[in-house]
């Protein structure tokens, strides 16, 4: 079973479907409630910004849903919104008294679900790899000369 985990198999694609559920509920909430999020990081006046984050969330959840053979791209699609979701967390250290509680807890929730993010993708990736290089040894036998027709 942790050889599955690790090359992304079955248990990877049910990983994938979580982060999913993850990514499409925490996407609603910030369409719903942008002003939630800014108000808890002191990044009042980017409720736009928030939504439009919501939305890339949505997005990824709904295309590791349904495209099932592109997961490992929608995972890292979802990695690259967390990097730009923890820049947005970083802008507001700029500006005057920043929550610094909050953006620290913030921080450290964004760089967990990257790492598994990350984690979960490049374990599909090596899977998905693996399975396009055995397909183009699938007509030999092993022998010198290749199978025997």
């Amino acid at each position: 079973m942790a050889e599955k985990v690790a090359t992304g198999g079955h248990t990877g694609h049910q990983f994938a479907k979580a982060l999913a559920v993850f990514s499409i509920l925490l996407g609603a909430t910030e369409l719903i409630w942008p002003s939630g999020f800014t108000a808890v990081l002191g990044l009042q006046g980017l409720e736009s910004l928030f939504m439009v984050w919501g939305l890339r969330e949505i997005v990824a959840g709904i295309g590791i849903f349904a495209m099932a053979r592109y997961r490992a791209g929608w995972l890292w699609f979802r990695a690259v919104g967390d990097v730009l979701d923890i820049l947005t967390v970083l802008y507001d250290f700029a500006g005057p008294n920043p929550p610094v509680t909050s953006i620290v807890i913030a921080l450290i929730m964004l760089v967990l679900v990257t790492v598994i993010d990350v984690w979960c993708a490049n374990g599909l990736t090596q899977q998905r790899a693996m399975a396009h290089e055995s397909d183009q040894y699938r007509d030999r036998g092993g022998l010198p000369g290749g199978r025997v027709r």
